[in-house]
């Protein structure tokens, strides 16, 4: 027989919907922290693009640095996605009045599994946000290592290297 919600129930969608609003947050701080550095090193090579380069490795790592914050920035969508899928289903169960110990065994470990590729997906969106960051660091510092050897002083009375 099925019942209305009770307190309980209503306080876990509430606590559902609060979770989701945090994800779509969180999503948003991934995709924004993602794309600013691309932004920034595109900005910084157009600006060095005159010089000559410092070879295929730094232009490698670029790329691959660029590489990484687009694969955060999609990887943090996918995760929303499937969060989203994962908040339908619990409003699907919802209105169809069951509750998890309700669901059958495949219910229960399809949304399990939906749930789990959120929270990896998650996870690989903040590796790659780490990577790309490391990366584009690495190869913005190498750069002007190379061309701005003079560091600190105006006088140049500090060098990286002599």
């Amino acid at each position: 027989m099925k019942q209305n919600p009770t307190e309980y129930d209503l306080a876990i969608d509430t606590q559902a919907e609060k979770f989701l609003e945090l994800k779509q947050k969180l999503t948003y701080f991934l995709v924004t922290a993602s794309v600013a550095p691309i932004a920034f090193a595109i900005s910084f090579a157009k600006d060095e693009i005159d010089r000559p380069g410092p070879g295929w490795f730094f232009l490698a790592l670029g790329l691959s640095g660029l590489s990484c914050g687009l694969l955060s920035a999609g990887t943090a969508l996918l995760s929303l996605h499937r969060e989203l899928k994962s908040y339908r289903k619990h409003i699907q169960y919802r209105y169809a009045r069951k509750s998890w110990e309700e669901l059958t065994k495949e219910d229960q470990e399809e949304w399990d599994r939906l749930n789990k590729s959120a929270a990896f997906f998650l996870k690989v969106s903040f590796g790659m946000l780490f990577l790309e960051i490391t990366q584009l660091v690495v190869c913005i510092v190498a750069i002007l290592m190379i061309h701005r050897p003079s560091v600190g002083l105006p006088s140049g009375e500090f060098r990286l290297w002599h």
